[in-house]
């Protein structure tokens, strides 16, 4: 277990599944009333908009990516997202993260990932925080 994926608060008590997680862990329950991918979109959004501002950026960013991964692994599962492309665009310029012309405000690899997930897309968001290892390895 780590703080990353499925930390101990998140397995307390009863039935454990296979891979020793708690059967009833709450992103299982969401995933199957068919909210997941918007769910895992919104955390990974979350994440990132708050990641450069907590003091524990990298483990956002890892967050992040984690529910990027999860949102891409639910295409058989999803009960026809809400998830509203236009909607999230006008959210993120009324809080001055995107101009009214859906370009970003910043052009840094955080802003080019949430303008991914604004877009629905978490293949392309986990591809731009991928950049930032290139970065640091680089």
């Amino acid at each position: 277990m780590s703080l990353v994926d499925h930390p101990q608060h998140y397995n307390f008590g009863g039935p454990r599944d296979a891979d020793g997680s708690a059967r009833y862990e709450v992103i299982k329950l969401i995933e199957d009333l068919g909210w997941g991918f918007d769910f895992c979109m919104a955390n990974a959004l979350k994440y990132l908009l708050r990641a450069p501002y907590k003091g524990a950026e990298t483990q956002d960013i890892d967050k992040a990516r984690w529910y990027l991964a999860r949102a891409q692994g639910l295409d058989g599962r999803v009960k026809a997202h809400s998830f509203r492309t236009l909607d999230m665009q006008a959210a993120l310029a009324a809080w001055g993260l995107m101009d009214e012309g859906a370009a970003l405000v910043d052009a840094g690899p955080l802003a080019r990932a949430v303008a991914r997930i604004a877009d629905g897309d978490p293949f392309g968001a986990l591809a731009v925080l991928e950049t930032l290892d290139s970065a640091k390895d680089g």
